[in-house]
């Protein structure tokens, strides 16, 4: 269950010398890491090429290497994506930026499933040392993966977004379970555990379908915040919070639920929003 709660971080730091003959020395080593942090990519196999850039730092007037392999569950290598520099070796003379670049074939109309790899540092040489992060999962997304029941009724990771674009919390798991062909159960949309009843429409020629998910369902208990339940809004033509249906988009790239939000029942808040902003949820696997 998603709690409110309040973050207090701090940050100390302290330092002293043993006497005032002693100085203070601080030497920086020359390292090769990832550029931008980042640890993961998720692209869709029409991206073309993906560019990943790794960079030396601190390394003025040095030089080295750094060795990389692609591993590879699937055997996909080849037939879904290509990786240069093949041989697997980036050269660095002083501070640079090297490229390692992915190729990614677009089966367009077939339905070849999703592909994860990992591109890992396996060592280094020269003046270089091992930074962080030093290893990349990619994912290929298979954009003809037919939207069928097979596709929706799943257990999906979800993140919630408010309108104005901001995640809100960390990503959790909601569940779809199919009722029959045309209705489902979609549980756990805001962390609450509850489950919502939905209509569902698939549309085999655009390989989409859309879910109608009725207005004033429980999306969770609030009772123990003193707020009673909250119940679930859409909006009208109009664009204001009201009793109206809630829609989600289904697509081969996951499903992506509102705008919604949510009435508080009970308490001194009672019959007002829990946010004004509202809210949209992203399901992907």
């Amino acid at each position: 269950m998603k709690k409110a709660y309040t973050l207090i971080a701090g940050l100390a730091l302290v330092a002293a010398l043993a006497s005032c003959d002693r100085i203070a020395e601080f030497k920086s080593y020359p390292f090769v890491r990832l550029q931008d942090g980042t640890t993961s990519y998720s692209v869709n196999e029409d991206v073309g090429k993906l560019t990943i850039p790794v960079t030396s730092y601190d390394n003025e007037n040095g030089s080295g290497s750094v060795t990389f392999e692609v591993v590879d569950p699937k055997g996909a290598k080849g037939t879904a994506f290509t990786v240069e520099p093949s041989s697997g070796v980036l050269n660095f003379t002083g501070n640079q930026t090297q490229n390692i670049t992915v190729t990614v074939k677009n089966n367009e109309g077939v339905y070849t499933g999703n592909v994860a790899f990992q591109i890992k540092f396996t060592g280094v040489s020269g003046d270089l040392t091992m930074g962080a992060p030093n290893a990349l999962n990619v994912t290929i997304v298979d954009k003809d993966i037919p939207v069928t029941w097979d596709y929706v009724e799943d257990i999906w990771e979800a993140q919630d977004y408010t309108l104005a674009g901001a995640k809100d919390g960390d990503p959790y798991h909601a569940q779809i379970k199919k009722v029959d062909d045309t209705h489902l159960k979609l549980i756990n949309l805001w962390g609450g555990e509850e489950a919502l009843d939905g209509t569902i429409t698939f549309d085999a020629a655009t390989n989409t379908a859309e879910i109608l998910f009725d207005a004033r369902q429980v999306v969770m208990d609030a009772s123990s915040y003193g707020y009673g339940n909250l119940i679930l809004l859409g909006q009208n033509d109009a664009g204001s919070w009201a009793f109206s249906p809630v829609k989600a988009k289904v697509t081969a790239e996951g499903i992506t639920i509102g705008p919604w939000n949510m009435l508080i029942t009970a308490g001194e808040n009672a019959n007002y929003l829990w946010d004004n902003s509202g809210y949209n949820t992203v399901l992907t696997k």
